[in-house]
């Protein structure tokens, strides 16, 4: 098992509340991001509907085709999204356990008469 030192938890805990204040920065960013491509794939997908003939499903064939890279640029864009999203939830989780930690090293040291 590992030993913490108060100064030591503190550290990790303030490095972890520094990256969680980053992240709502972050995720604007690349939600900016997603609804901009999505932006584009829309209007790709209305300008390749309006040039295709034939069939509903030929021309629904049309347009999934035509719009292939403006679909895996929204793709990406909102797998980046959601990737921040979940680290955001765990930073928060990894400062609650930080908080945990901090305050049980705490306990101990009092409990020891050690002052931290």
């Amino acid at each position: 098992m590992t030993e913490f030192y108060p100064a030591q938890v503190e550290k990790q805990l303030a490095e972890t509340v520094t990256r969680l204040a980053r992240s709502p920065q972050v995720r604007r960013d690349l939600d900016k991001a997603r609804r901009e491509a999505k932006r584009v794939l829309d209007v790709a997908e209305a300008k390749a509907l309006l040039a295709a003939s034939g069939t509903v499903a030929e021309k629904q064939a049309q347009v999934v085709l035509a719009v292939e890279e403006e679909r895996a640029a929204f793709d990406e864009a909102e797998v980046a999204f959601r990737y921040a999203e979940n680290q955001a939830r765990n930073l928060e989780s990894e400062q609650s356990s930080w908080q945990t930690i901090l305050r049980s090293v705490l306990a101990t040291y009092n409990a020891a008469g050690v002052s931290a």
